[in-house]
């Protein structure tokens, strides 16, 4: 597909409206740092995709299984609630 192309200009544009800027985004993350450190909350390591079609039970062992890791990652704690 050439740069100039409509459909990538389109897509350029559309970014460009949606995107937050450099200076939002900072705003963004100063909020986050403040909130998450007032509460304490620590980075650990998160699955990421709790859905129930991930999680497996096994009756006999009462036990649960998460599955598919590929989303796991380091992420603050009440990310993965």
């Amino acid at each position: 597909m050439e740069p100039n192309s409509p459909f990538i200009l389109l897509l350029l544009v559309r970014f460009e409206k949606q995107a937050p800027n450099k200076a939002k985004l900072k705003e963004e993350i100063d909020h986050l740092k403040r909130v998450l450190l007032k509460h304490n909350c620590p980075v650990v390591f998160c699955h990421n995709d709790m859905l129930c079609k991930n999680i497996v039970y096994n009756k006999s062992k009462g036990r649960s299984y998460s599955m598919k890791y590929y989303f796991t990652f380091l992420v603050h704690k009440v990310a993965d609630c």
